[in-house]
């Protein structure tokens, strides 16, 4: 757990100082100003659907998020999804699981205008994010051999309940297409930061991180209107 504070706090210091270099560079070069303020976008993930669409697990995904621009170098994103799983495994155990998941942090734009470019709302975006889903989940058909006086038993978790926490290191490029209509990917590397489950089995799949291991890799493809 401390080696992962230490990237997580290591990775943020790297982005912000690394942005507010780009940002007092700016000025000394005397680029056009940009207000501060440069509106929101909403972006809708449309990779999650079609994914879920053509799993074999019957999965279940959909996730939007808002985007606030702060001088076209800064920006903060909440994000909010939801998410589930119906499997079954080789061994007919059935696990299910489903619930709301949310992530926030900030994107830092690493295109720098060129004074003698044409201005373009075009974004390299580097960012991190925090994500925390609270969520139910069923692991049934669980078959226990007793090998010493023969038989089967089966044992059956209904509604349990789990706490996630993780962290992620957000890359990705958004393209305007059309007037503020803009399409765009990421990808993210996803590591769990905290765990909280009293229960007797883990979850097999966490809501908005994926299966449950140390870290993971998720990718999104969005459309996006800016206001």
């Amino acid at each position: 757990m401390l080696k992962i504070c230490k990237y997580f706090i290591i990775s943020f210091l790297i982005f912000f100082f690394g942005y507010i270099n780009v940002f007092s560079q700016n000025k000394k070069e005397n680029l056009p100003k940009i207000k501060w303020w440069n509106g929101i976008m909403l972006n809708f993930d449309v990779f999650s659907p079609i994914q879920s669409s053509l799993s074999s697990s019957q999965n279940f995904s959909a996730v939007g998020n808002v985007q606030i621009n702060l001088k076209d170098i800064f920006l903060p994103v909440y994000e909010i999804g939801i998410d589930g799983i119906n499997k079954t495994s080789s061994q007919e155990i059935y696990y299910k699981a489903n619930g709301i998941y949310q992530r926030a942090g900030i994107d830092f734009n690493l295109l720098r205008q060129k004074k003698e470019a044409e201005p373009n709302n075009n974004k390299l975006l580097g960012g991190i994010r925090v994500g925390w889903s609270n969520f139910k989940y069923d692991v049934t058909n669980i078959t226990i051999t007793n090998d010493y006086w023969g038989g089967e038993s089966i044992l059956n978790y209904e509604r349990q309940s789990a706490s996630k926490v993780w962290y992620e290191i957000v890359f990705g490029i958004q393209v305007e297409v059309f007037k503020n209509v803009y399409l765009g990917w990421n990808i993210r590397s996803k590591n769990l930061f905290k765990q909280n489950t009293s229960t007797e089995v883990s979850p097999w799949y966490i809501p908005g991180f994926g299966k449950n291991n140390t870290s993971n890799v998720g990718f999104n493809y969005t459309v996006g209107y800016h206001f």
